[in-house]
């Protein structure tokens, strides 16, 4: 699978990117680019329909109503 039309919808300049292990269901991988990190995940819209928007609603709500460091979510 290309990650360069993912990069390319962001509007990231990506200077590295690597795959990070553990996962099941989704395919991660850290980005870097000239000053800034991104933790990428990737699945089969068709096999898990919705998952991404769900997971980030969760993680904006966690953002706006606790105190722990929670990730912002770009696209889902």
């Amino acid at each position: 699978m290309s990650l360069q039309p993912i990069f390319e919808d962001c509007g990231f300049l990506i200077t590295r990117y690597g795959p990070i292990h553990g996962g099941d269901i989704n395919s991660t991988y850290y980005l870097l680019t000239a000053d800034k990190k991104y933790f990428l995940k990737v699945n089969d819209a068709n096999k898990f329909p919705g998952m991404f928007e769900k997971e980030a609603a969760g993680l904006n709500a966690l953002r706006i109503n606790s105190s722990i460091k929670t990730p912002a979510v770009i696209k889902s």
